[in-house]
């Protein structure tokens, strides 16, 4: 079931819902106001929305009949419900503060008894969930410093599952003993590295050609600006034969007008086989986030970060990675970039990590979901529980 509903307004002195999304969210609520899960998946851009689709499709070999319905906003619902799951829209654009969350969760939460309420970097979820006595999970591969509301938040938390290795950061105070350390989440990869020549051939992508993927992540040109460093760059690479493709989301129209007249520059709009354009690509340049870097890492793909200095986290993950150059976008220039292009075609592609491409994050969260699930569920586990991935 593909639902997308909208929970803002007022109904029955209730604020923040509108009498048309609380119908519509208790028939999501399969009419008795219970849900196995309530997902929470932050909607800034798509990297909450898509390692969470691959974490449920692991949940659901091991636990197939749990109902599950997400809640999100922006980008992230509209890849959720594009991904055919059943979504509670909560209308927010994908830059919403803490607080702009506190009255529409409050009011859902006030109204569903969930069994178990999962939450992927929406702090502002725990309070209010422990307010109604509802357990919950926190999802996240951060921590930051201990005045933050998000930290004070996961004081909350029954369990927190860390989504990278253990170290990265100090665990704070109020919840060591209850962090759990599961590695990377990375999306569901439908293409691999061995598909990287049946790819390149299917877009006619000559033997000797070098392609050059530019993948801005949700950092719009007016966010962050590359396109002026990106273009004259690649003009300067010194290749025979080179293609840049730029996945250009939001600023496709733009960017078409504005690579006109550059026959081997590729505009595509919004691609959600991105995994599809990384396997048949040389190198990839991003503007630093966090979970295309690890996804272009998993399948060898040599890469550079263009960082505005916007995401502190997605920057330390990106001075982490071997296979990515970190550059500052504003000091670096376009000959140096090329340069940089030219080292890593140089490089060649590295060793794809054949654990991350085949989900063994994704797996590890849904092994600790559907283990805390059984314990909180007030019914017997169901008879399809499998425990294997069969």
């Amino acid at each position: 079931m593909n639902r997308s509903e909208n929970v803002t307004g007022s109904h029955n002195g209730m604020p923040w819902l509108s009498r048309s999304a609380w119908d519509s969210a208790s028939d999501l609520f399969c009419g008795d106001g219970r849900l196995d899960i309530l997902f929470f998946s932050r909607g800034r851009g798509k990297g909450h929305a898509v390692p969470d689709l691959a974490i449920i499709h692991q949940f659901r070999k091991l636990w197939p009949d749990t109902r599950i319905v997400f809640v999100s906003y922006g980008s992230g619902a509209e890849v959720l419900a594009t991904a055919g799951e059943s979504v509670i829209d909560l209308k927010l654009p994908d830059m919403t503060s803490f607080v702009s969350l506190l009255a529409p969760v409050g009011t859902l939460l006030s109204s569903s008894r969930s069994t178990l309420i999962v939450s992927h970097e929406e702090a502002a979820v725990l309070p209010i969930a422990k307010i109604f006595g509802l357990p919950t999970v926190y999802l996240t591969h951060w921590f930051t410093h201990p005045h933050d509301p998000f930290t004070q938040s996961l004081l909350h938390a029954d369990e927190v599952l860390f989504m990278e290795r253990e170290g990265l950061f100090p665990e704070p105070d109020g919840i060591k003993g209850r962090v759990k350390y599961v590695g990377p989440v990375l999306r569901r990869f439908r293409y691999h590295p061995e598909d990287r020549a049946g790819v390149r051939a299917e877009m006619g992508i000559l033997a000797d050609e070098k392609v050059i993927l530019m993948l801005p992540g949700s950092w719009t040109e007016k966010m962050a600006a590359t396109r002026e460093l990106v273009l004259a760059a690649f003009q300067k690479v010194n290749s025979p034969r080179k293609r840049l493709i730029w996945v250009a989301g939001k600023d496709c129209e733009d960017l078409l007008r504005f690579t006109e007249g550059h026959a081997d520059v590729q505009v595509a709009g919004i691609d959600m086989n991105l995994d599809r354009l990384m396997v048949a690509s040389d190198l990839a340049i991003t503007k630093g986030t966090y979970c295309t870097s690890r996804e272009l890492e998993a399948l060898g793909i040599p890469s550079i970060s263009l960082s505005h200095g916007r995401n502190f986290i997605d920057d330390f993950y990106a001075r982490s990675i071997k296979s990515n150059s970190f550059l500052w976008a504003e000091e670096t220039e376009p000959v140096a970039l090329a340069r940089c292009v030219e080292a890593g075609l140089d490089q060649g592609l590295a060793v794809p990590d054949l654990k991350a491409l085949t989900g063994h994050g994704a797996a590890c969260v849904a092994a600790h979901l559907a283990e805390i699930l059984q314990e909180s569920s007030r019914t017997e586990p169901k008879s399809v529980w499998l425990g294997s991935d069969s």
